[in-house]
């Protein structure tokens, strides 16, 4: 069974009832007009995600990872972004309870203003990779090594 996402116009088709994880890849605007204070891109960014961060929570979503672009290292030298945030949710329901709560919808203008460009893009199945994982990868690479 699957359930069908949508965003600012565009929709996507997700399987139901499966934890996704959402990659936002971010690039902040120079100077934002913040309720008549100039401030930086970023600084309007957290400002609305210090505004959301309850209907986040409140649909058992949660931040994973966040990032500074470090460069690219294959692929389009030219699409250069800030900012990356990871973020885990129950399901695709739930990503668009959140999206469609009047919380969200209240601030959405602060993101608009705070970002010149975005992605985010919806991946399924996620799985955490736990410290033994990581240490087998590593014994492993050891173990090639010799």
């Amino acid at each position: 069974m699957s359930s069908e996402v949508r965003v600012e116009g565009e929709s996507l088709v997700l399987p139901s009832g499966s934890p996704i994880v959402l990659v936002n890849l971010l690039k902040f605007n120079d100077i934002v007009d913040l309720e008549g204070s100039m401030v930086d891109g970023s600084v309007a960014y957290a400002d609305y995600v210090s505004k959301i961060e309850r209907a986040l929570v409140d649909v058992g979503g949660r931040p994973v990872l966040t990032a500074k672009h470090g460069g690219n290292l294959l692929g389009n030298r030219g699409e250069l972004w800030d900012e990356l945030i990871v973020v885990w949710y129950p399901s695709g329901e739930a990503f668009q309870q959140f999206a469609d709560s009047e919380i969200c919808q209240a601030h959405l203008h602060l993101r608009e203003a705070a970002l010149s460009d975005s992605r985010l893009m919806a991946f399924t199945s996620p799985r955490r990779l736990g410290r033994l994982t990581a240490a087998v990868f590593a014994l492993t690479v050891r173990l090639r090594r010799r």
